[in-house]
């Protein structure tokens, strides 16, 4: 394999850092500030402020796309094939993932707080968010790093993988097993990207997996008396 480091403008590696160095050290500190905190904020508020993070991140990957002359939305329809490996890409993301809710529900793991939406207001929120989430991140990784990853390396199946790992990383917020089993999502999303030829249906399986999650895990946590409130008593 042979790099060319001059194949993106200053700018694309500026990205690069950002999203492989930056977010994650972000996510990262958020999860410490969690584990010595001894109360959560509401759950309404941190929904609000994430969509708020995501809007601030779309014009920045839009501008680097931009700058580097990419087509990040075609005017291409998804054919039949397309939408057959996106019902089984988001099968396979939820079966994937199943195992990992119930396990974490069962543990009353403290950071399942932010991921179950209670009453229409903040399940209202959570749709929103999934819907920018899946805009925003498929924008960034799927769309505009893996395209900067593959000029320089040349390789689709390299800058598949590189951009899947930058994809888990920035979710260094939930446990090692949830960025394991997000890189793998972020695969998949990248080969539906690949065979359709567009973000779009990566776009739809993001948002119907995060809204799915966000609602199954609210439910399992009600049936198994996950403690919802904002203190940190039984939420070790």
């Amino acid at each position: 394999m042979r790099f060319d480091l001059q194949a993106i403008e200053p700018v694309g590696w500026f990205f690069l850092l950002f999203q492989g160095v930056y977010i994650p050290w972000k996510a990262w500190s958020a999860r410490a500030r969690l584990a010595g905190g001894p109360t959560l904020p509401p759950r309404a508020q941190h929904f609000r402020n994430v969509i708020v993070a995501q809007a601030f991140l779309l014009p920045i990957a839009l501008a680097v796309g931009f700058l580097h002359h990419m087509e990040l939305y075609p005017r291409a329809w998804p054919t039949p094939a397309s939408w057959l490996q996106a019902a089984f890409t988001l099968v396979a993301m939820l079966v994937l993932a199943w195992p990992r809710w119930r396990g974490a529900v069962a543990r009353h793991d403290r950071r399942l707080y932010f991921f179950m939406p209670q009453g229409a207001k903040e399940q209202g929120l959570w749709i929103a968010l999934s819907a920018m989430a899946a805009v925003v991140e498929e924008t960034t990784y799927r769309g505009v790093t893996f395209s900067l990853l593959l000029w320089i390396t040349g390789s689709a199946g390299f800058a598949t993988l590189i951009a899947a790992a930058f994809f888990g990383l920035a979710h260094a917020f939930q446990s090692r097993l949830s960025m394991a089993i997000i890189f793998v999502h972020g695969v998949l999303l990248q080969f539906l990207m690949l065979q359709s030829g567009s973000l779009y249906l990566p776009m739809l399986i993001h948002f119907l997996y995060d809204t799915i999650a966000g609602l199954m895990l609210a439910k399992l946590g009600e049936e198994a008396g996950y403690p919802m409130t904002q203190s940190a008593d039984g939420a070790p």
